[in-house]
């Protein structure tokens, strides 16, 4: 999974900072995943500054229910 973008900090005019805590600018990362992702029923959205990714597993990557009985 690899999610890139760029954020921006805009401030208004006649503003002082004295100390700023998060910085702008371009992001990049990668993330590996322990399982095989079905790529067509993969979804984002983004929504008030939070960002949701769904990564539904394979079919065949998912675990198997034995009944033992």
């Amino acid at each position: 999974l690899r999610i890139a973008g760029e954020r921006r900090i805009a401030y208004g005019e006649g503003i002082s900072l004295h100390r700023v805590e998060r910085r702008g600018g371009a992001f990049d990362r990668t993330v590996s995943l322990p399982v095989e992702i079905d790529q067509e029923r993969a979804s984002a959205g983004f929504s008030d500054g939070i960002l949701t990714i769904e990564l539904p597993r394979l079919e065949r990557d998912k675990p198997k229910k034995i009944d033992v009985g």
